[in-house]
């Protein structure tokens, strides 16, 4: 949870299509954790959550076609905090970190290389080498 934004006051509007026709089922879905998408030059536009968000901060959250405002004060429930931290645990990184490759070098995973060396030895086989 690090790197939150901590601005008020922030748009951001349904991701994906989602539109939502009033306050109430916009600002639940908001704190629910869907995602939303910001319409703001300084954060890039990009895709976000309340989890991006730091506590007490102040969203405001576009619905009915970006004709409504619904200003959300950013809150976790314990439930929402327990299933954040469930889920940190159990995501590993991916791909896998290879210590030894060297940076900006693509390293094959291992069932990529067992699959080019599997296709090596047919072609060889094939041309008879």
């Amino acid at each position: 949870m690090n790197n939150l934004i901590t601005e008020n006051y922030l748009e951001v509007i349904p991701a994906y299509g989602r539109d939502y026709k009033n306050g109430k089922d916009a600002k639940a879905a908001f704190l629910s954790g869907r995602d939303f998408q910001m319409q703001s030059i300084h954060h890039g536009g990009g895709y976000v959550s309340v989890s991006d968000f730091a506590e007490g901060v102040v969203v405001n959250v576009r619905y009915r076609k970006m004709q409504g405002m619904m200003p959300v004060t950013v809150k976790r429930s314990a439930e929402f905090l327990q299933k954040q931290a469930h889920t940190a645990a159990i995501v590993a990184p991916w791909p896998p970190v290879n210590p030894f490759a060297v940076a900006g070098e693509v390293v094959e995973t291992e069932d990529e290389a067992t699959a080019s060396r599997a296709s090596e030895d047919t072609r060889q086989q094939k041309e008879g080498v």
